[in-house]
């Protein structure tokens, strides 16, 4: 009998001590865990991965997991290929946080279901010849793989004869979808999952052409559907910049998801006064298929506010775009855009100048963008142009000026005042008190720029446009 309180005693600690390591184990091994999530050795593991998938160097800042937070990682980042890097040293990708969130009740079941995907201050810079890199000739069997439904055609007829495409003579529109044949089996009716979020907070994009930022879209966000259950969200920006300057005060557009495809618009926004109706659709499938319309129906537009120094206004704007292909495969994009405008003013340093007509028409396609005409006609200065532009790296195009030698007397002027050395290079014409220059785009060592007539001083892009626009 005295032995029975010894063994109950004893019991009583082996259970409590079992309890306690229930209890214990879990935190325990959660901290270990994490613990080796920080060292370095699983940070270069998880950016070999990332290597392996991308193709690019990737970075970790910090890497955790909490049953109650998800998956977090810190200070992201996906660095530019090394020739790239002495032009645009920001990373391709750089995000201060992300987190994943599934959903509980089902990952206790053993189906792991993501419930939202939070992005923190995304930052990414995309260099114009990485494009060009990732643009082969041949585009392999995506280009006629599965796309996403077609955008529904304008009642309007489009504002001009929009040129052709080489391979059938018709403006690319996307197709309807195809099922991949490893798309798994829809959902049973009741089993449908729930809707996937991706939540982006302060985003920003920019567009690099050599070492001069072209286009930037500033504290972008939204709440984007992606996945499961058809749901809809939201897209904003701040604003867009193109080198430099202010061509829309922001947007927010609406967002449909209805798998496999997400619709974003129809929608509009003002681009430099002008209102632009837009709407693109995205598919979820191998290559990531796209398609796009843009519209801009005729009005009269005025881009003084934009443009104050210019104070631009037209009596008439027509434009359109359309285009499609696989957002991971440039190589098969397709598009076909132009642009009228009728009765031009702008401001300039000798008072107001009128251009009777403007415009131009482009295509792209594969891997190749060609503007076979740019225009801008006036009484006292003409510009004609055309060029193309080789995502390859080739690039050729030329505008000829045509003016009176009071207004190159003027380009010469600002190019002296800017120090540069050698003058311009201008023609006479047969044409009385008239003298052409043509404006080249020549690539040199260490950079490109606009070469002002043959033999004359070559300015970088920004220069050349501030001597152009700024005396025209």
């Amino acid at each position: 009998m005295p032995d029975e309180p010894i063994r109950s005693s004893r019991w009583k600690r082996r259970i409590r001590n079992v309890l306690l390591g229930l209890v214990c184990t879990p935190p325990l091994l959660l901290a270990a865990g994490n613990l080796a999530l920080a060292t370095p050795w699983a940070k270069a593991a998880l950016a070999r991965s990332v290597k392996a998938r991308t193709g690019f160097d990737a970075e970790f800042g910090a890497v955790s997991w909490t049953p109650w937070s998800g998956a977090r990682l810190g200070n992201f980042q996906l660095l530019q290929p090394e020739p790239l890097r002495a032009l645009v040293p920001e990373p391709l990708l750089a995000l201060e946080e992300v987190e994943v969130h599934p959903y509980w009740k089902p990952l206790l079941k053993g189906d792991l279901q993501l419930a939202t995907i939070r992005l923190k201050r995304p930052r990414c810079a995309i260099p114009i010849e990485l494009l060009a890199s990732l643009a082969p000739r041949e585009t392999g069997p995506l280009a006629s793989g599965p796309s996403i439904a077609a955008l529904p055609s304008a009642t309007d007829t489009p504002p001009f004869s929009a040129p052709s495409s080489p391979a059938d003579g018709t403006v690319p529109k996307p197709q309807p979808p195809a099922t991949p044949a490893d798309a798994p089996p829809p959902p049973a009716p009741g089993e449908e999952r729930a809707t996937t979020w991706v939540e982006i907070e302060e985003g920003q994009l920019d567009f690099f052409l050599g070492a001069t930022n072209v286009i930037k879209l500033s504290s972008f966000g939204g709440k984007i559907p992606v996945a499961g259950a058809p749901a809809e969200g939201h897209f904003s920006g701040e604003s867009i910049l193109a080198i430099g300057q202010s061509l829309s005060p922001g947007f927010d557009l609406p967002l449909g998801w209805k798998g496999p495809e997400l619709r974003v618009g129809p929608g509009e926004i003002m681009v430099s006064g002008t209102r632009v109706r837009l709407e693109v659709a995205l598919g979820r499938l191998p290559g990531l298929p796209f398609g796009a319309d843009l519209m801009v129906a005729e009005q009269a537009v005025d881009a003084s506010a934009a443009f104050a120094k210019r104070q631009p206004r037209a009596a008439r704007v027509t434009a359109r775009a359309q285009g499609g292909g696989f957002i991971l495969v440039p190589g098969t994009w397709r598009a076909a855009a132009g642009l009228a405008v009728q009765e031009l003013t702008l401001q300039s340093t000798s008072g107001e100048i009128r251009f009777s007509q403007a415009g131009f028409t482009a295509t792209l396609e594969g891997g190749t963008l060609l503007c076979p005409e740019a225009k801008l006609i006036g009484d006292s200065i003409s510009l004609l142009g055309n060029g193309r532009i080789d995502l390859g790296g080739e690039t050729n195009a030329v505008l000829r000026g045509v003016m009176p030698p009071e207004v190159a007397a003027m380009w010469k002027g600002k190019l002296e005042k800017m120090g540069v050395a050698v003058p311009p290079v201008f023609t006479p014409l047969e044409t009385p008190d008239r003298v052409y220059i043509d404006l080249r785009w020549v690539s040199y060592p260490g950079g490109q720029g606009i070469e002002f007539g043959p033999g004359g001083p070559v300015l970088p892009l920004p220069l050349a446009m501030a001597v152009v626009i700024g005396t025209t």
